[in-house]
């Protein structure tokens, strides 16, 4: 019996993180979502390229968009982690 013949329906959903940390990572997003791979992004809201990043979003109604939430911010410095 497979999965479709048994009445059970099956998701797959393929989160982006980090959507809003770059325009790199911004367009990275949001073609694999175009390519159908990925369903959800998690908005970096503090970042730089967040704003461009929700604005964008906006044209993509079927991309679920969460918050990711930053309690600390770390910054990696001369080859160590420091909290800014």
């Amino acid at each position: 019996m497979t999965a479709a013949s048994s009445g059970t329906d099956r998701f797959l959903i393929v989160n982006a993180d980090d959507l809003g940390l770059s325009a790199a990572v911004n367009e990275g997003v949001l073609a694999a979502h175009e390519g159908g791979v990925v369903t959800s992004a998690s908005l970096m809201v503090r970042q730089g390229a967040a704003p461009a990043a929700a604005e964008r979003a906006a044209a993509y109604p079927e991309l679920a968009i969460g918050l990711h939430i930053d309690l600390g911010e770390w910054i990696y410095e001369r080859g160590e982690w420091i909290q800014a």
